[in-house]
């Protein structure tokens, strides 16, 4: 296994594209990524396809958009992910869950 930060990432069957953090690369030789040109995993404002959370993170409730329940994501979107690191320190009260990991059904 390699070192953290790990680059847990999803094949989409259907498009036959990987999905990575930012930063990492395309790995799979059956993907379209690379041929299609889509080696970045951002959207055109920046905003990431995926993301690492810390276990003791609390996820915003459904319907409520993340940058919404965590203000501060938007700062650390527009800064090239350096400033505002901690975002996800910073949620809304009323936008965020209270569960803690031990309340997960899994």
């Amino acid at each position: 296994m390699e070192q953290a930060p790990f680059d847990p990432y999803l094949y989409v069957h259907n498009t036959n594209l990987e999905i990575h953090l930012e930063g990492k690369s395309p790995v799979m030789p059956v993907s379209d990524n690379i041929d299609k040109g889509l080696t970045s995993f951002a959207d055109e404002n920046g905003y990431p396809f995926a993301l690492v959370f810390p276990e003791n993170w609390r996820f915003p409730y459904e319907y409520v958009d993340i940058g919404e329940a965590y203000p501060k994501l938007l700062e650390y979107i527009q800064s090239n992910q350096q400033s505002d690191t901690d975002w996800y320190n910073y949620g809304v009260e009323s936008g965020t869950s209270k569960q803690e990991k031990e309340d997960w059904e899994w």
